[in-house]
């Protein structure tokens, strides 16, 4: 079955478009509120605004921390945003539009490359965007917003054997996401084999051999900078030894990672497992017909389409393998690899959703041919109307998941609740640092560009040199907050250069922040000593009522000077 240039662009142009609405779809909220940042946003984005005012979070340790962390491809796109006197955060709200557009489009040609009919690329494209409309990985505009994007650019050229274009796809995967370059080099390795009958046969292609020699030099050049040349001022990576005794890797702990089932630990758990979320993970439930092509195979003489199935599909076979390497390799060189889970979520979407949309064509095609044959006038007669009624199923789908399911679309943005409170401190000197023990002053930095003590947000465990420090902050912040010892109190103030305590109202009332705190389980221990803080007893409480600089909602901010002074 033979289609034109102009039936396949009229496809890939439907398939364009459709991401564009459905990108304009996930990111409305960032044109509905005046204080709303994508959740992970915070963590990986907010830093670069010192790019665009070198004044910003001067030595701000979460700020150095998060920059040390990024790579580098993403920190100088940044960078190069910052310097054009664009702001970074503004940049990341519409940054997901592009991405969503130009994945979109990669699927697309790789699926064609697959599978030679064009309404099957519509199908894999569609899926797929649904499928990332349930994460937040385009959304959040931080470096696993590109994975999708460089990795279907990669398969997409290294299928059509070109050098330049594979080379160019993972040199930018290595740049973003480095994790996925792995994947994406170890599926080019693969590449070089063949099976013939039972034996597996090194390939005799030149050309294939010279574009993936340039893979693993590539590959071998990002490892050594990874692994062994690039230095952090926050190391060491935390060892698997370190991680078995650490409250934070365990259940309730804030970097999470190990668990007593076996079940949860290797194929469930969100940074340990191989599909995280379990059933969860196949959201849409649409992902789950690729499981129905071994049997369309099985019985191809009843659904004729399979033959346009291109022996190259083959490729999402090796993606797979060099996936479950990876993930495996991640395991037992555990935490230097980062996180397991990592090398397979990502590329099991993928081809899942790439067969599923190709089975979807093969079995629309099926019912097509089925109703020509009727001897029913009236049913012949609506055959040529099959393609068209599914594919404005699969457009309105999204109706139908935004009616069924809360998390559709899932962009994981977070609104502001105190724009008073985000004024005022962004009214403050540059320099200014706020500390409180309320989940709200993660958001301080996004909204008012002022640097915090520490937040839950920004707890992440997996640098020694910075999570020891972040978590003694969190320590003697509970200890300032609560203790009746106005000399520790004075003492704390005086020592992390704190200008304003931010405060819930009923922070002091007896039981109130045992039942009510974010902070993980691994500060659980701590948060029980301190419970009898209560407001009598609380020097920070005996301050409330002189040092109040600012009251919203059930918010108070204090002013650290006069805290001082009335703590004397």
């Amino acid at each position: 079955m033979n289609f034109s240039k102009k039936q396949n662009l009229l496809w890939l142009a439907i398939s364009l478009l459709m991401s564009f609405l459905l990108s304009l779809r996930a990111t409305a909220r960032v044109f509905q509120y005046d204080f709303v940042i994508q959740d992970d946003a915070r963590q990986h984005v907010v830093w670069f605004e010192q790019y665009l005012d070198k004044y910003l979070f001067q030595g701000d340790m979460i700020a150095d921390y998060f920059q040390s962390v990024a790579p580098p491809g993403y920190s100088y796109l940044y960078k190069t945003i910052g310097f054009l006197g664009i702001s970074p955060i503004q940049a990341s709200k519409l940054l997901p539009i592009l991405l969503y557009v130009l994945t979109a489009f990669f699927c697309y040609r790789l699926t064609i490359k697959l599978f030679k009919f064009p309404t099957g690329g519509f199908f894999s494209t569609s899926i797929l965007l649904y499928t990332l409309l349930f994460q937040t990985d385009i959304s959040s505009a931080t470096p696993r917003a590109f994975l999708n994007l460089f990795l279907l650019a990669f398969l997409y050229s290294l299928t059509c054997g070109s050098r330049l274009g594979s080379w160019f796809s993972l040199l930018f995967l290595g740049l973003y996401y480095p994790q996925a370059m792995l994947v994406a080099a170890g599926t080019g390795i693969l590449s070089l084999f063949r099976l013939n009958g039972w034996r597996i046969k090194l390939t005799s292609d030149k050309n294939l051999m010279g574009l993936v020699i340039g893979v693993i030099a590539i590959a071998l050049v990002f490892s050594a900078y990874f692994l062994l040349l690039r230095d952090s001022e926050f190391g060491p990576v935390v060892t698997r030894v370190q991680a078995l005794v650490d409250p934070a890797y365990l259940k309730g702990g804030r970097s999470s990672f190990f668990s007593e089932s076996a079940l949860e630990f290797w194929l469930l758990g969100g940074r340990s497992g191989l599909v995280p979320g379990g059933f969860l993970f196949f959201q849409p439930r649409l992902l789950l017909v690729c499981l129905l092509l071994p049997f369309l195979w099985v019985f191809r003489r009843d659904f004729p389409l399979i033959k346009q199935v291109s022996k190259r599909i083959s490729i999402l076979l090796r993606l797979l393998i060099a996936s479950v390497f990876l993930y495996s390799a991640a395991h037992f060189l555990l935490f230097k690899l980062h996180l397991p889970s990592r090398y397979t979520q990502h590329g099991i979407r993928i081809i899942m959703a790439i067969l599923s949309g190709i089975t979807l064509a093969i079995l629309v095609d099926a019912v097509r041919i089925w109703l020509a044959r009727s001897t029913i006038n009236f049913v012949r007669a609506i055959s040529p109307f099959v393609y068209l009624t599914f594919v404005a199923l699969i457009l309105i789908y999204p109706v139908y998941l935004n009616q069924t399911d809360a998390d559709f679309p899932k962009p994981g943005y977070v609104i502001g609740r105190y724009p008073k409170i985000y004024q005022f401190f962004s009214e403050q000197p540059k320099d200014t640092l706020v500390a409180s023990l309320s989940k709200e002053v993660a958001n301080i930095p996004a909204f008012s560009t002022r640097s915090v003590l520490v937040a839950p947000e920004y707890g992440v465990a997996y640098h020694r040199g910075y999570y020891e420090k972040f978590r003694q902050k969190v320590k003697d912040l509970m200890a300032a907050t609560f203790s009746e010892d106005k000399e520790l109190l004075n003492q704390f103030i005086e020592q992390y250069g704190v200008d304003f305590f931010m405060l819930e109202k009923e922070i002091f009332a007896e039981g109130y922040f045992i039942e009510n705190n974010d902070w993980p389980m691994e500060y659980e221990a701590f948060i029980e000593a301190i419970k009898k803080g209560t407001e009598p007893r609380s020097a920070l409480a005996a301050t409330v009522g002189t040092c109040t600089a600012l009251e919203s909602k059930n918010m108070l901010v204090l002013d650290a000077v006069c805290v001082t002074e009335h703590s004397k």
